[in-house]
């Protein structure tokens, strides 16, 4: 028997939260910069504005450039999300986080949790007319277990068969297989329950004929990475303006309808002049890539503007080299999580716009456990008296690295080395370049350090960061905890068929790290999404704004 999942395409959307307003309102600079609307036919400085209002023109804040059009071979978030818009995948997610669908019209899971099969979606073709099929899935996926793969996003589940094409012992991946044009099938060596958010929903498909002929090693090579010109997304490629913007297009055959708006500018910017294109209403609305900072909110709020915090896609924590016998005892760890006040800083450095986990899964995730909040708050007596159970030797010194790039986080380094002296501890700040402190970490020679991570898709599964068999180098658990309850819960999430039973284990999971404290999670930031007076059905969420993008509308 097998479990037939048919997905709503409608999810309920997620509340917003009160959120603490602080900070006066910063004056606007306008700046000069290149006109990113040439290319739409605007010649002149007096017409700027006015091409940037048209009825069919949206206007869109992304704050860095792209490396490529290839999501797959991106090193950054920014190509990866032109990616998400030009290219299609298996599934989405809805506003909520759920996961519903896209080219696949439904799946079914065998009763055994190792065959997943799709049923894609009749309609969809290429921007070519080339029908979109079964076997381009298959070569997607396959593409990324070749040996000579040099992509950044690879298939995260043992596919079987998979290692043996890698290694070059089989011609093709056995677990792969295209039943027909409109029929793919998986089948996993063991069951993994983060399969449909980690690699169905989160690796775009590519067009096959597109790169027929074409080595898997030239492929990041190919055209189609500078100029994608065979698509399914919701948009089209249009053109590159290196640094300056890139154009897309309504793709009118797209799946889920047509967008209402023909044209699609995003703008690299930086976030002062974004802020004063919102005042001069030169954009319309910021992205997953392009958000506002929480002091420009007073000003942007006077402009009469949608002011949206969601819960963003980072998340800061300071790291604990749990191999160091000094902090073998976890009431040590637990001191150093009471002896922050957590909240302060997200009030002083994020201007209220952040929130508190104790555990490696956002608030927002039916996955989430209600039981962690509230847990290790800021009790510096309690921490001296943990500290002073555990043993702990008031004259040893600790040292903190805090990596440079990142201003809040630099700006909390000296500010967390106060909280711990102040329960008695010597810490020592020094700051690096984060490749340097990473391999520093990697290579054992950290004590505590300041790091971010992010929720890449908001599957809670946390083998790679934090079980005892993904330690370094081969994996990402560089705080070296080893736990074997947190495993056996990590490996049951894994192994679980059910929803019901998946959320136990990552309940149990999530009650273990807040007691354990293999790291101290920090702060959670918010991201702060703008959306002008004009553009209409645009709900940011924490998967962003571009959701329900083909349903956009623009008034004047």
């Amino acid at each position: 028997m097998t479990r037939n999942h048919k997905l709503n395409s409608t999810s309920p959307s997620v509340d917003r939260r009160t959120f603490l307003k602080a900070g006066a309102a910063m004056s606007v600079a306008i700046a000069s910069l290149a006109d990113p609307l040439h290319a739409l036919g605007y010649g002149t400085q007096t017409s700027h504005k006015m091409a940037a209002q048209q009825a069919g023109v949206v206007n869109l804040f992304m704050s860095s450039s792209p490396d490529t059009f290839l999501p797959h071979y991106s090193i950054g978030a920014y190509s990866r999300y032109i990616g998400q818009l030009i290219f299609p995948r298996l599934l989405r997610y809805q506003e909520d986080a759920s996961v519903v669908p896209y080219l696949a019209e439904s799946f079914e899971v065998s009763d055994d949790g190792l065959v997943y099969t799709f049923s894609l979606v009749q309609n969809a073709v290429w921007s070519d007319g080339t029908p979109v099929t079964a076997n381009d899935v298959a070569w997607t996926y396959t593409m990324a277990f070749h040996g000579d793969y040099t992509g950044t996003r690879q298939v995260e589940a043992p596919v079987a068969g998979g290692q043996a094409y890698r290694e070059g012992t089989a011609d093709s991946v056995s677990g792969i297989v295209v039943v027909d044009d409109h029929t793919i099938q998986f089948t996993l060596e063991r069951p993994t329950s983060s399969f449909v958010e980690n690699v169905a929903q989160f690796f775009w498909i590519l067009p096959a004929h597109a790169f027929e002929g074409t080595e898997i090693i030239d492929i990041a090579k190919h055209e189609m990475a500078r100029n994608p010109t065979v698509t399914a997304g919701p948009l089209n490629f249009v053109r590159y303006e290196t640094d300056q913007y890139v154009e897309l297009a309504a793709n009118p055959n797209f799946i889920l309808g047509q967008p209402k708006i023909d044209t699609f500018i995003v703008k690299i910017l930086r976030n002062d002049v974004a802020l004063a294109q919102f005042e001069t209403k030169e954009m319309d609305a910021t992205t997953k890539v392009g958000v506002m900072l929480p002091q420009d909110v007073a000003s942007l709020e006077g402009m009469g503007l949608q002011v949206t915090p969601v819960p963003g896609s980072a998340l800061q924590s300071m790291g604990i080299n749990n191999d160091r016998e000094c902090f073998q005892d976890k009431r040590v760890r637990q001191a150093m999580a009471h002896a922050i006040d957590r909240q302060a800083i997200i009030d002083s450095l994020l201007m209220g716009y952040g929130q508190i986990l104790n555990a490696k899964v956002p608030t927002f995730s039916p996955y989430y456990n209600p039981e962690t909040a509230g847990l290790l708050q800021y009790d510096p007596d309690l921490a001296k008296q943990l500290l002073e159970e555990a043993g702990w030797d008031f004259n040893r010194e600790i040292t903190l690295f805090v990596p440079t790039g990142n201003v809040t986080r630099e700006r909390s380094g000296p500010i967390i080395q106060q909280y711990l002296q102040a329960v008695g501890m010597k810490v020592k700040m020094e700051t690096m370049e984060f490749a340097t402190q990473s391999a520093r970490v990697d290579a054992g020679e950290a004590d505590l350090w300041l790091v971010g991570s992010s929720f890449v898709t908001f599957d809670p599964d946390q083998t790679s960061s934090f079980h005892s068999a993904s330690l370094p180098p081969s994996g990402w658990n560089s705080w070296r905890w080893m736990n074997p309850e947190a495993d056996q819960a990590m490996d049951d999430g894994l192994a679980a068929v059910t929803f019901e039973e998946r959320k136990e284990a990552n309940d149990r999971l999530q009650m273990i790290m807040a007691d354990d404290v293999p790291v101290v999670f920090l702060y959670h930031p918010e991201d702060i999404h703008v959306i002008s007076t004009r553009l209409q059905n645009a709900t940011p969420t924490a998967v962003g704004i571009e959701w329900n993008i083909q349903d956009w509308e623009l008034t004047q």
